[in-house]
């Protein structure tokens, strides 16, 4: 049986040794991820954001403890979660495609409205391409409707419409795939 790893600092994701693509790494290096607009201090805050939710969704989050800045974005995936009743079934959990060979971490997989479906948590405003992004994630587990929630300072939410062309997303995300393949293959 392969050897599936994922090493947190350096967001390396291994299988037998041999490292695999992420889901986003293929996204920036097709250019479908514009990162000049990025600030260290947004991307900082979405890993702390992500963090704070799983320890939530795991029932280790010292609410006490936790970072006033950090606060309202929780406040709004609770909020979310009792509006909805979303209900997570797994959190955090890297995995890989053992066939088209990339791996990613789906943010929360779960049931929303009494239906499969997976959340891909924004503490910014979700941009085109987290459709892709889904559309990857999507290709690593059951089917299930894809949705993109974003966390606002505020403590309010914005749940996107459900995905509906998901297989469209998931066909230009491998398209993207083959093409980093390609280029990664073939350097002089």
């Amino acid at each position: 049986m392969p050897e599936f790893k994922f090493i947190e600092e350096g967001h390396q994701y291994l299988l037998d040794g041999a490292s695999l693509p992420s889901v986003t790494q293929v996204l920036h290096a097709g250019g479908f991820i514009d990162d000049r607009w990025f600030t260290e201090y947004a991307r900082t805050r979405g890993q702390y954001v992500h963090r704070a939710c799983h320890l939530y969704d795991s029932g280790t989050l010292d609410e006490e403890a936790l970072d006033p800045t950090l606060a309202p974005y929780v406040g709004a995936y609770k909020a979310f979660k009792r509006d909805t009743g979303f209900e997570v079934l797994e959190s955090e959990v890297p995995g890989y495609h053992k066939t088209y060979l990339y791996a990613g971490t789906p943010d929360k997989w779960g049931a929303l409205y009494r239906r499969p479906a997976m959340i891909d948590l924004k503490s910014g405003k979700p941009e085109t391409w987290v459709k892709l992004q889904l559309g990857g994630y999507w290709l690593l587990g059951e089917p299930a409707d894809c949705y993109s929630l974003q966390l606002k300072p505020d403590g309010t939410y914005n749940l996107s419409e459900k995905i509906k062309d998901i297989r469209q997303q998931a066909q230009v995300f491998l398209a993207a795939l083959a093409v980093h393949n390609w280029k990664l293959n073939n350097r002089r």
